[in-house]
């Protein structure tokens, strides 16, 4: 599989499972019949991620979405993305984009 074909497969693996706190790296390498080795070194090549971060950013651009289209207040969001955490949501995000998620909702 080409590696741009691959990222959108993947793309479309997270999106689906965005909401589920526990769909993680094993959850990918299953559904995808891949080792967790080959899942890293294909993303490192093509994203320049880990597999954690690269999960990471596709949540908090899908967050990022939700707070700018919905009516969620941020701590819907966090648990749509997957986030049990309200801080921790708040923390990953202005880690991803350098301002908290508040600063999109007035």
């Amino acid at each position: 599989m080409e590696n741009q074909q691959f990222l959108k497969a993947l793309n479309k693996l997270i999106e689906r499972n965005i909401s589920n706190p526990d769909f993680g790296i094993q959850e990918i390498c299953a559904t995808l019949q891949i080792s967790r080795a080959q899942l890293h070194r294909v993303l490192k090549k093509t994203s320049k991620k880990s597999t954690s971060f690269y999960i990471r950013s596709v949540r908090m651009r899908r967050a990022k979405q939700l707070l700018l289209t919905s009516e969620l207040n941020v701590s819907e969001v966090g648990y749509a993305v997957g986030y049990e955490n309200r801080s921790h949501f708040s923390q990953d995000f202005k880690s991803e984009f350098g301002y908290p998620p508040s600063h999109l909702k007035t």
